[in-house]
């Protein structure tokens, strides 16, 4: 009789398991938003995480030097803009800040950081300079073809704030750059409305921030580039938009 009972009772009915998988499919499509936005949750601490590891090296290399690193080296009439032959930039100067002296060491700071000698430095990869929420761009380096060389770039997601109005003028793309418009002498530095943290050739020391350090943004995040020659996030590019925020986030 027992074994008749559970030949009876024993197995699920087509309809049954159709309504169990339908049950599932339910409690799946409930479940994955949530589990999809604590990934995210996660992935955005990590990325806070990062900006405030990139802060607390600058504000180390401060404590040591005096003030911040510069935004970007550049030679005198060089276009900080386009430039092709930038020199160190901040991100660079405070890789002995957050346990990279390897790779600062490997920099041969003689030549500009587009040489070639300097090509391996560059293109290393920072994990502490990637934001997981960009995970599908920022492991693509950026390529720059010029003539016969290809210089690479590996990627980041934070840049400093260099200001408004010293890194983009009428004369952009020219040869020659107005040395006036880079610097602590430029006008966009003059002005303190208009004034950044780390700009090119200039940073500023913490007593000159007048309007509090809590208000005044010094790191902030920035996308990858779309395409590989995209200059938006190459850590060791002391360019607009490749390492440093200019002109309300370009």
């Amino acid at each position: 009789m027992f074994q008749r009972y559970k030949q009876k009772f024993g197995a699920f009915t087509l309809v049954e398991l159709l309504v169990v998988i339908a049950i599932i499919g339910v409690l799946v499509a409930l479940l994955l938003p949530a589990v999809q936005a604590a990934r995210e949750a996660a992935r955005r601490i990590q990325c806070k995480n990062n900006i405030r590891q990139m802060a607390l090296g600058v504000l180390n290399y401060e404590s040591a030097l005096g003030k911040l690193p510069i935004g970007a080296e550049f030679e005198e009439d060089d276009n900080p803009a386009v430039s092709v032959k930038p020199g160190a930039n901040w991100v660079i100067a405070i890789l002995p800040y957050i346990e990279q002296p390897g790779v600062y060491d490997s920099f041969d700071f003689s030549l500009p950081m587009s040489a070639s000698v300097n090509e391996k430095s560059r293109s290393t990869v920072l994990s502490g300079m990637l934001c997981p929420s960009d995970s599908d761009r920022n492991q693509e380096p950026l390529v720059i073809s010029t003539g016969r060389s290809v210089r690479t770039w590996a990627r980041g997601n934070y840049a400093a704030n260099a200001g408004n109005g010293i890194t983009i003028g009428n004369t952009i793309g020219t040869i020659k750059w107005p040395s006036s418009n880079v610097g602590p002498k430029s006008v966009g530095w003059q002005d303190h409305f208009r004034r950044g943290m780390m700009g090119p050739n200039v940073s500023v020391e913490l007593r000159e921030v007048t309007d509090g350090l809590t208000k005044t943004i010094m790191i902030g995040e920035i996308r990858s580039g779309l395409s590989e020659g995209d200059r938006r996030g190459a850590w060791a590019l002391g360019t607009t938009g490749a390492s440093v925020i200019s002109w309300y986030g370009f």
